[in-house]
């Protein structure tokens, strides 16, 4: 809150949050706090025209951040959402704790309550020992 309090008094606009697994700011905290009310705080920021925030992981996207994106008029309709891999067995193997169809529904909930979200992904290529995708 501080940091973004001082770059909105010295002119910025916009606020970028960015972490490896950005939504799960606030886990370690205690008591643990929910990444929607560190984007519900900055959002309500005077001065703040556009709130960002990258690379979310699946496993800590939560019904919440969902509700944020949708209710905060600050917050971009833009979601980085990484996949990482199309196949379960791969994603096993790269010690991801979620699964296509995992991914699939979460994608499906955030369509739902946001319709016109830009969703971008990332995917691993070439991950050791894959020969070819199932696809």
């Amino acid at each position: 809150g501080e940091e973004a309090r001082s770059l909105l008094s010295r002119g910025a606009r916009e606020i970028v949050l960015l972490g490896q697994t950005v939504d799960a700011w606030g886990s370690d905290l205690t008591p643990p706090r929910p990444f929607s009310t560190l984007l519900t705080t900055i959002a309500c920021l005077p001065g703040l025209a556009r709130l960002r925030f990258l690379t979310s992981h699946p496993e800590d996207f939560t019904a919440d951040i969902i509700d944020a994106i949708a209710e905060l008029p600050q917050l971009c309709e833009e979601l980085n959402l990484p996949i990482q891999s199309g196949d379960d067995t791969v994603l096993r193997r790269m010690a991801r704790p979620y699964r296509v169809p995992e991914y699939l529904d979460l994608v499906a909930q955030i369509r739902r309550a946001i319709p016109e979200i830009a969703l971008a992904t990332d995917v691993i290529v070439g991950f050791p020992g894959q020969t070819a995708y199932p696809f």
